[in-house]
């Protein structure tokens, strides 16, 4: 696990290999035990119950693959992840990360028709998009849920883990609220313990009406890799969110652009990097033509404060930089070869700063 965690930057969009997810090793247990459940009910009328193959067959049509191509040629997509539509115009909710540096998107439909999906909008810390189906065609949809989700109600998604095309995994809504461990993950977030993975990202929280709760964003995972728990977004018809995406917003998290060393150094180690002891994150590589690189932060720094505030670890240093926004200038303490510095950094998209990539 320590080798894959050296792979996350701290301005990490999820994986862009195979398929598309978020993974936290990070969050703390949850206080109660988790419990699958194969049935969801629905009332509508006396001793009518739906069952999750039911709901599978109502809701599947308006849901979609989403492919990533680096290239129009490209005949296998780069990574995959999940959608749904959510009104006959053929608008998408999505997860952010899924559609993150794509070149060339596209929908495949459970009918395996492709369309182009164009962006319309996106969030990127509450990790949603929404997107267009390029499209003539009047498209089945989903329509988003009129209420809160409900603590204890069970609960089905629809997703490509698995190497399986648009399949559901049902279960039971554990908590709401949650927040994630990880500064650079979606918070207030609800947890379920529906057995979610790799490719479901995207994908709708569909409850027994068969009206969309939430979008997958992350799961969780013990130190073996094996799921603990997924975590969705939660989305309402009556979301200023949604509206905001429908209006064309595209709002970005502000980077300063490096990676850094994930593993805590022996005094060896970083005395080998020329940096001294104690508390902070260590730069391990900048990002050419970043605003790090722009400021002059080297690899080896060791960075100790932004704005007189103390950085301990990489989350204090994720939470900082989120605190503010794209194009304002912060103070970034550091000791380079024991010698302290201060350097200003103008905060930039985090789009812009990995596009130069």
């Amino acid at each position: 696990m320590k080798g894959w965690l050296k792979q996350f930057s701290w301005a990490l969009g999820g994986a862009t290999l195979g398929v598309l997810f978020w993974i936290s090793p990070l969050n703390p247990f949850p206080s109660s035990d988790s419990s699958s459940q194969t049935q969801n009910s629905r009332q509508n009328g006396p001793h009518q119950v739906i069952t999750v193959q039911d709901l599978f067959k109502e809701t599947r049509g308006a849901t979609i693959r989403i492919e990533q191509r680096s290239s129009a040629l490209s005949l296998e997509p780069d990574s995959i992840g999940t959608g749904f539509i959510i009104s006959k115009e053929g608008l998408v909710l999505t997860a952010y990360h899924v559609i993150f540096q794509a070149a060339k998107l596209t929908a495949l439909t459970p009918n395996h028709k492709r369309f182009p999906l164009k962006v319309v909008g996106f969030d990127s810390a509450a990790d949603l998009a929404l997107l267009k189906i390029d499209s003539s065609q009047t498209q089945p949809f989903l329509t988003l849920s009129s209420r809160p989700p409900k603590m204890g109600e069970y609960v089905m998604a629809i997703g490509n883990s698995r190497d399986q095309f648009l399949q559901p995994r049902s279960g039971q809504l554990l908590r709401q609220g949650v927040k994630s461990a990880r500064a650079d993950f979606p918070q207030n977030t609800f947890e379920l313990d529906a057995p979610i993975g790799p490719g479901d990202s995207g994908g709708p929280i569909i409850d027994g009406d068969g009206h969309a709760l939430g979008v997958v964003s992350y799961i969780r995972v013990d130190h073996t890799g094996t799921l603990i728990n997924g975590y969705a977004v939660p989305i309402s018809q009556n979301s200023d969110l949604i509206r905001e995406l429908e209006s064309g917003i595209q709002r970005d998290v502000p980077v300063i652009g490096f990676k850094v060393i994930s593993d805590p150094l022996s005094d060896q180690e970083r005395q080998a990097r020329g940096v001294s002891g104690g508390d902070g994150v260590i730069v391990e590589e900048v990002t050419a033509g970043s605003p790090a690189d722009l400021a002059g932060l080297r690899a080896g720094d060791l960075i100790t404060q932004i704005d007189q505030e103390p950085i301990d670890q990489y989350n204090d240093l994720v939470s900082s930089v989120r605190s503010h926004k794209v194009g304002d200038s912060i103070t970034v303490t550091l000791l380079r070869n024991a010698i302290t510095l201060e350097l200003k950094v103008v905060l930039q998209a985090r789009a812009k700063v990995f596009a130069r990539g």
